[in-house]
């Protein structure tokens, strides 16, 4: 040992642990000094209590920093973190109204941590805020997508989001005229299609809006393109109370006379034509009538023309209308148990058709027709009011009854005397 400790290198490693020591002693001394620059500190920025008041707020801060350096001793600058620094915004009390301010920083001691200084200017030494009331603005996001179909096909657009709210500074927000997605797809679509668009701000210029102090509800959406046969068919008329064997369908214009329809395959393979809802002729004379009725487009499909009225021309003027007085009475159906008697010994009633027809037509040959099974109020004891059908015992006359007509009718218990 004696022997180690008088050797060269024993004397070698000692100086070298005492160089090692005295390093350290001399960097983190008391007395020693260190800087370094502390990064990533939030600024801070108070509105002066008027501005708030007032519904003022700062907008696009939230991921404002700065950074600054400091110097002081090595063992307390070394554990400096930013939560030990603040980084506010200066001379906010010019902050009175709704604009663009300029506000120059200054770091700021916090927490338990003193014994240093700061040997730099913050970086950056201001910054630009936007100074505004807070909107909200909801609005129909618009389908604007630019694509191609087949020919005998249509397409439409359905979102998953279909409206956006805008939110954000008061003179940014009210820029906002419109939201939409306006992707462009290539190719032919031929089948239904899905995909996920960004959704767009525009002003009333069509500009696309790019403001980061503006906030969305929802910024893509998913969007499925649609894509279905379409047709278009003619708008019929169907007619009631027409004698049998005899067509009128020629006196029956419609205007428009068709309509343009899409829907699922299955659906349209069994359409022919559109209807409106059914005319009975006993209600129009022989003369001229103009009506607006509703095109009845099944619900299953889309009316592609927008045609939701027609107008539908009756001319019944070539025919001929005719007076007749029916006094053969028909009770049918009465109910077991009652039996009825018709005051009515006599009914005018009038008939319409060619005078070929009407010619051929006697009064004989009228019945009027009393039936209980086509009343919903049942059979009630007494003297009521039953509506009578007018037939014609001529099978192959061609006309028709024009009107409604009733006849009193008084029904007795057949037990009852």
């Amino acid at each position: 040992m004696r022997k180690f400790l008088k050797s060269d290198k024993f004397l070698i490693l000692i100086s070298v642990v005492l160089s090692v020591l005295l390093w350290f002693g001399m960097n983190f001394g008391s007395g020693s000094e260190f800087t370094k620059t502390v990064y990533d500190i939030p600024v801070t920025i108070e509105l002066p209590q008027e501005a708030s008041d007032n519904g003022y707020e700062i907008f696009g801060t939230e991921q404002l920093t700065a950074s600054v350096s400091v110097t002081g001793n090595r063992m307390i600058v070394g554990s400096l973190s930013k939560a030990d620094i603040q980084i506010v915004a200066q001379q906010t009390s010019s902050i009175t109204t709704a604009g663009t301010y300029t506000l120059p920083l200054a770091a700021k001691k916090v927490g338990v941590k003193s014994d240093y200084e700061f040997s730099s200017a913050v970086s950056p030494s201001t910054i630009v805020v936007n100074v505004d009331r807070y909107q909200e603005k909801t609005l129909d996001i618009k389908p604007e997508l630019v694509y191609k179909v087949d020919s005998g096909y249509y397409s439409r657009t359905v979102l998953d989001e279909s409206s956006v709210v805008v939110s954000g500074p008061e003179s940014v927000v009210s820029k906002v005229a419109k939201a939409a997605v306006t992707d462009k797809i290539s190719g032919t679509i031929t089948e239904t299609r899905d995909i996920t668009s960004s959704v767009l701000l525009f002003d009333e210029n069509g500009d696309v809006i790019n403001s980061k102090d503006l906030s969305m509800s929802v910024t893509t959406t998913n969007v499925t393109i649609i894509v279905e046969p379409e047709k278009e068919l003619p708008i019929v008329v169907p007619l009631e109370g027409v004698p049998e064997g005899m067509d009128l369908s020629k006196y029956i214009t419609v205007e428009p006379s068709t309509i343009r329809v899409a829907g699922e395959a299955s659906i349209m393979d069994t359409l022919d034509s559109i209807p409106v809802e059914p005319i009975n002729i006993s209600e129009y004379d022989n003369s001229v009538h103009t009506i607006e009725m509703q095109v009845a487009v099944p619900s299953s499909c889309r009316n592609i023309s927008n045609i939701n009225t027609v107008t539908v021309t009756i001319d019944f003027s070539e025919f001929s209308k005719r007076t007749y007085t029916v006094t053969n009475f028909e009770k049918k159906n009465i109910p077991d148990g009652y039996s009825a008697e018709v005051a009515l010994k006599q009914l005018e009633i009038e008939l319409i058709g060619t005078e070929e027809n009407l010619n051929a037509i006697s009064e004989e040959d009228l019945v009027a027709v009393i039936d209980w099974s086509e009343t919903t109020e049942g059979i009630v004891a007494g003297t009521t009011e039953m509506p009578v059908k007018i037939e014609i015992a001529d099978g192959e006359a061609k006309a028709w009854v024009y009107g409604k007509y009733k006849a009193n009718v008084t029904v007795v218990r057949a037990n009852s005397a």
